[in-house]
Parts: C-alpha cells; structure tokens; sequence
C-alpha cells in the first residue's frame, strides 16, 4: 500500500522541529491533521510549503536514481511507458507515447513486439544495407541521439518518465507517493538534510544527508534493501 504524502511532510516537519509550539497534546493533534496546513506548521525558516518542495526534490532525485539503473525493478515505479515507434535512423525521442518526459537509461527494444539485441554498429549496419542477402536477426544500437536497428518497420524503445507537475498534483489532492514504501525514509532523510537556511540546523542535516546518499549508493547497485533511519541517531 503506498504511503501517504502526509505521512512524509508530518515526519519531515517533526524532525525540523517546525509544528506549533505548546504543550505535547497539541503537538500531537497537529501532528495527526491529513491534511498538514501552515495552521499547524509555522516555523519561520521551515515553513510549510518550503518542507513541500524538498520531500517533492528528495522524491524526484529518487526517481531519477532508479530510473538510471536500466536492470532495476523499481523502474516500474516511474512512469514506465515505451516511446512511439521509431524507423531505423530515427531521431531518440524526448517525450514517450504517453507524452511525459523520458527519464533515465533506455529499456529493452522490441520490434513487432519481439525483444531486439543490442549489437555492435557494423553488424546492425551489415543487415540493414544488405537485406536480401541475410535472414536479419532483431538486432539494434544507439548512437549518441538515433537509433539504428533491422527491424522491418519500427522499434519501441521502454523507458521511463517523470513529471514534477504530476507530483505536484498527488500532493494538492492528498494523495500517495509514487514510489515504493520501503524508500519512505529515504524521502524524509532527503527532504530534511535539504532543510538548511542560514546555517541551521547543519548537524543534523549531515546526518540526513549520510542516510539519503546510502539510499541512493543502494539503488545504484540495483539493490531493493534501504538504509534505516535509528531512533537513537536521530533524538
């Protein structure tokens, strides 16, 4: 089940110490309002909507992160789609079929919905001068901004895609981060080692700040297992 953006600013704006001061019963109802306002939110360096754009940054270089890992499983968290169909020599598209903008390392390539191999460029090239002499396997390359490749019409290339307006939108209707569960302390570690103005509260950032980098480090290596936040560590 998807986490709540809620549950993400309630946890960042606790760890900025950034709810309304008073006595701990009123603490505690604001910190259990869905949805989180500047009524319950008030401090002057983290204010609310300040705390809004860096768990959306934190979430979105995540995203990024993932979306750059072509073997990982979590791409298919971030906008997977495909691209519209591309003729051999066509220009790499900005935008996929779905008209979101295309994040990351390009996926698998599929002609006629048959799995194409990456080759080197002479054989691709081999098969594509000289059709008639070979029985052309699906073979494909990249080069810099086109795509080259023996199939008899067009390819789809798989990608990902990512909108920070999309983002935007699931938290202006209190809806669910888009990415797994299991990244939620990532997000808030990310959003809070963000929250440095004018030199406060740089200590505990840098302690954030280790935990998003782990997350990240993780992801990089294609792994599903995420650094904890401690209680210890963080009272």
């Amino acid at each position: 089940m998807a986490t709540a953006w809620q549950i993400i600013f309630r946890e960042v704006a606790k760890h900025a110490n950034a709810f309304a001061s008073g006595n701990a019963s009123a603490v505690a109802t604001d910190y259990g309002t869905s949805p989180l306002t500047a009524a319950q939110v008030v401090d002057p360096y983290f204010n609310f909507g300040f705390i809004q754009d860096k768990c959306i940054d934190a979430h979105g270089r995540l995203a990024l992160e993932i979306a750059n890992v072509r073997e990982h499983p979590w791409r298919a968290y971030v906008g997977a789609t495909g691209t519209l169909s591309l003729v051999t020599g066509a220009n790499l598209p900005t935008t996929a079929s779905n008209g979101k903008t295309i994040v990351g390392a390009w996926g698998e390539v599929r002609a006629s919905s048959q799995l194409m191999t990456e080759a080197a460029p002479e054989r691709v090239q081999a098969y594509i001068s000289e059709p008639t002499l070979y029985e052309t396997p699906r073979l494909y390359y990249i080069d810099g901004t086109n795509i080259y490749h023996t199939g008899a019409l067009s390819a789809v290339i798989n990608c990902c895609t990512y909108e920070r307006a999309d983002v935007v939108a699931a938290v202006a209707a209190n809806g669910n981060i888009s990415l797994p569960d299991v990244l939620v302390d990532a997000i808030v570690a990310g959003a809070v080692a963000e929250l440095v103005v004018e030199a406060k509260g740089v200590e505990q950032a840098g302690y954030f700040l280790g935990i998003f980098n782990a997350a990240i480090d993780s992801i990089r290596k294609g792994l599903t297992t995420m650094p904890m936040m401690t209680l210890k560590a963080t009272a």
